[in-house]
């Protein structure tokens, strides 16, 4: 049985939509609730979805609407395909070698915390080629609280891993909240410098390791299979 999981958070880790995430997300909006948002307003990085929602809706006055949460993301999967038709992502320098790696030892489990509504998760990941390294996570239809995701990605990995302990665990993220949260199951908070926050910032945040990308796939391997 795998002894060892790693999560990942997705936006600023793994890949960068160049802006057709956010885009998209204002035009679903207004073509299901039929509100127009200024986007510039809303602030993504470490964000959840289902937060994200709740905060324009409450904004707009139509915070009872929050129950169509799931239809909702039904009508952003629906924009997020066509928006990144028109940009595709971007997967960041040494994430497919890294995930390759570790999809392929044996004692690992691969796994997501991520703020992407788990629909919304796997679309991004499917556009980018990268869907078919995880089997199980915590996303932000589960809880708007990161940390409550990250409970719920490890309640989920021993799942599948049939009650087993796991003996180490990482989550990787590019926000204080993705640290929080690996604190807050007990993970090593492993941040990376390719979204909104620099290896200085993350290291004071509270990061165990703090890495300037994911791009040195030996290295990475050998934090993730041997610990550090």
């Amino acid at each position: 049985m795998p002894e060892v999981a790693v999560w990942f958070d997705i936006d600023g880790t793994l890949l960068d939509t160049g802006g057709a995430g956010s885009h998209a997300y204002g035009i679903a909006v207004r073509r299901h609730f039929g509100i127009e948002v200024d986007m510039n307003r809303i602030h993504f990085s470490g964000a959840t979805d289902l937060g994200v929602l709740e905060d324009i809706l409450t904004h707009h006055g139509q915070v009872d609407s929050l129950s169509q949460a799931d239809a909702f993301f039904e009508s952003l999967e629906s924009a997020y395909n066509e928006a990144f038709i028109a940009t595709p992502i971007t997967v960041f320098a040494g994430v497919r070698e890294l995930l390759r790696g570790l999809d392929d030892d044996a004692n690992c489990l691969l796994g997501l915390v991520t703020g992407n509504a788990k629909r919304l998760a796997y679309n991004k990941l499917r556009h980018a080629q990268l869907d078919h390294h995880f089997d199980h996570g915590g996303f932000g239809d589960d809880h708007a609280d990161r940390k409550e995701m990250a409970r719920l990605a490890h309640e989920r990995a021993l799942a599948l891993n049939k009650g087993n302990a796991l003996s180490k665990t990482y989550l990787v993220g590019d926000t204080p909240r993705d640290i929080d949260a690996a604190h807050a199951i007990g993970a090593m908070a492993i941040g990376v410098a390719t979204g909104g926050y620099d290896a200085e910032a993350l290291l004071a945040a509270g990061a165990d390791v703090a890495l300037e990308s994911l791009s040195d796939t030996e290295p990475c391997m050998t934090l993730f299979t041997n610990g550090g």
